[in-house]
């Protein structure tokens, strides 16, 4: 069984291309039994939404990709809740 960290890594491969068919294998079968990992499969598609939206901002020169930043409370706020949800090993 993989561990989070390896899940959460091929979590990350998986984002830029399809993964071998076993680490796929290993992959689904982790989460099925990770609420943390399954989240964060949700939380990575949700990011990769929303790059693709303000890219898509930025062609059209309505705002620059650049001046958007997570202030540090928001970081604070976001490693504070993957703590709470048993997600420590993540961090």
């Amino acid at each position: 069984m993989l561990s989070c960290k390896k899940s959460a890594m091929r979590l990350a491969k998986e984002m830029d291309g399809a993964l071998p068919w076993h680490e796929a294998i290993l992959l689904r079968l982790h989460l099925k039994i990770c609420k943390v990992c399954t989240r964060l499969k949700a939380d990575f598609a949700a990011l990769a939404e929303a790059a693709k939206y303000y890219a898509a901002q930025e062609e059209d020169g309505v705002m620059p990709l650049t001046s958007v930043r997570l202030g540090p409370e928001t970081v604070e706020a976001i490693k504070k809740r993957i703590r709470e949800v048993g997600g420590d090993n993540l961090l």
